[in-house]
C-alpha cells in the first residue's frame, strides 16, 4: 500500500470495520493484548451483499423519494409542529385509502421495476 494511502485506510478501518488498539499498561513486553473498537458505521449498516443476492433494495432511494414528496407536500422549510401533525395525518389517511382500494381491486399495485 502506498504510504500516502495509510491515513485513508486507517480512517476507513476505524469508521466502517473497526480497528484493533493495543491495551494494557505497556510495562510488559511479553503479553501484548489488542481490543477491537466498535466502528461508527458497522457492516450491518452499509453492507448490501444479502440485499444484492436476494434482489432487494441496495439504496435508500425509496425513503429519499418519500422525503422529497413529503417536503413538497409540506411546502414549508420549517413548519410548526401542528402543521406537521396535520400533514402527517393527511399522508396517513391517503396511504390507508390506497391500501383499501388495492384490497378491493379498484386500483392496481404499481409495477415492479426490473433491476
Amino acid at each position: 500500500m502506498p504510504k500516502e494511502a495509510t491515513d485513508l485506510f486507517e480512517y476507513f478501518e476505524r469508521t466502517y470495520i473497526g480497528a484493533y488498539n493495543r491495551v494494557g499498561n505497556g510495562q510488559s513486553d511479553t503479553s501484548i493484548k489488542f481490543r477491537k473498537t466498535t466502528p461508527n458505521f458497522p457492516p450491518s449498516v452499509w453492507n448490501v451483499r444479502d440485499a444484492t443476492l436476494n434482489h432487494g433494495d441496495r439504496t435508500n432511494n425509496v425513503c429519499e423519494g418519500w422525503n422529497n414528496r413529503f417536503s413538497n407536500l409540506m411546502n414549508h422549510k420549517h413548519p410548526t409542529i401542528w402543521r406537521l401533525i396535520i400533514k402527517m395525518r393527511h399522508e396517513n389517511a391517503a396511504d390507508e385509502t390506497k391500501v383499501a382500494q388495492r384490497q378491493l381491486g379498484t386500483i392496481r399495485r404499481p409495477p415492479k421495476s426490473n433491476r
